[in-house]
């Protein structure tokens, strides 16, 4: 099967909500998705060979550094390394712009996720406690980061 990673725009914002609610516990909303189509974020949409939706990644830019704010493949996709396409083309346009560092916040029971950023080269900074809302509660934050230089 092939896939292609184009921007991600505000077409995709339907699709997008219907594989956040499938896979995240706080999805993310409409609202939230237009808030990051401005130039100071990169966005990739990934599309199977129909040209659906079938991942996304959202980040921010400032200051030199991003921050990846939101990378979801849809459930029926997942450990294909898909994942791994979108990281790909957010660490190359991070290198065309001279960005020095990539940061991110992952679940501490997202473990399939912090795996992936361990063999992507990301180190563990920190905890954020009470970070991401929860059933019944709160929960910590990794933060990880990933140097470019």
């Amino acid at each position: 099967m092939t896939y292609q990673v184009v921007p991600f725009s505000a077409e995709h914002i339907p699709q997008a909500l219907n594989i956040e609610r499938k896979s995240q516990p706080a999805p993310w909303s409409q609202n939230i998705f237009q808030s990051c189509l401005n130039k100071r974020y990169f966005n990739f949409a990934l599309l199977n060979s129909e040209q659906n939706l079938i991942g996304f990644l959202i980040s921010d830019h400032i200051a030199g550094e991003i921050s990846l704010m939101n990378i979801c493949i849809a459930p029926e996709y997942r450990r294909k390394g898909l994942a791994q396409i979108l990281f790909q083309q957010l660490v190359d346009t991070a290198t065309e712009i001279h960005a020095e560092m990539i940061w991110l916040e992952v679940r501490e029971s997202n473990k399939p996720a912090q795996n992936l950023y361990f063999q992507l080269g990301f180190n563990e900074i920190a905890i954020r406690q009470n970070y991401y809302p929860a059933k019944g509660g709160m929960e910590d934050a990794i933060v990880m980061s990933l140097s470019l230089d």
